[in-house]
């Protein structure tokens, strides 16, 4: 696997460790009631979503996950051991994280709906069956079939910081076509608001780039 060491000024190279690109070892998935299974019940697949869909529906109904919830980092613990049962060797003194560990959502009605956009797209643009059609202008989301933040499905993945071993959890949106457990084929979805401004454009393209 390639190192990958990040663009610094010259005075600042000297104390960049190498960063070796990660690799996929486990799965594993959170159910609707935060269970965890280590399977892949709640990977989804990519299928698109079409332009002017209402983002809003099903608000009033979205289940959350509790977010005062204490699961530190069972499911990725219990990934790795599933990968050492089955032969996989795991390397001593490693650090085991979770991406984004430590963030915490603000409790404010506006940024509580900004983010549900987010979930409301994956719900448009994913589905848990990869044979099931895209039919872009025909979809359409009841407003009772409620968006479940409970679900996740996660990916293991291992790699280096300098000469300290990393194994690191994280959550991925979904996959594009049949799910061969290759790292290339995970899609993160994203939303933003509408670009109004050159200045906005120009923003964007920056932060996506």
């Amino acid at each position: 696997m390639p190192d990958i060491k990040p663009q610094l000024p010259a005075t600042a190279e000297s104390h960049v460790p190498l960063y070796q690109a990660p690799h996929l070892i486990a799965t594993y998935s959170h159910l609707k009631d935060r269970s965890i299974a280590n399977n892949d019940a709640s990977m989804s697949y990519y299928r698109g979503a079409s332009v002017g869909d209402d983002l809003k529906i099903g608000y009033e109904n979205m289940i959350e996950r509790d977010p005062l919830l204490e699961e530190h980092l069972d499911g990725v613990c219990q990934a790795l051991l599933k990968f050492r049962r089955e032969g996989g060797t795991l390397k001593d003194r490693a650090l085991v994280t979770w991406r984004g560990m430590l963030t915490r959502l603000e409790d404010e009605q506006s940024y509580k709906l900004q983010s549900y956009f987010g979930y409301s797209y994956e719900a448009y643009a994913t589905a848990g069956d990869k044979a099931a059609p895209v039919e872009k202008s025909k979809k359409k989301r009841e407003a009772n079939i409620a968006v479940n933040t409970n679900v996740q499905w996660c990916c293991v993945v291992k790699s280096k910081i300098g000469n300290v071993r990393l194994y690191m959890g994280g959550e991925v949106d979904c996959v594009e076509g049949e799910w061969k457990k290759d790292m290339r084929q995970c899609v993160e979805l994203k939303t933003n608001m509408a670009l109004s401004s050159m200045r906005q454009r120009i923003n964007f393209e920056k932060c996506v780039q």
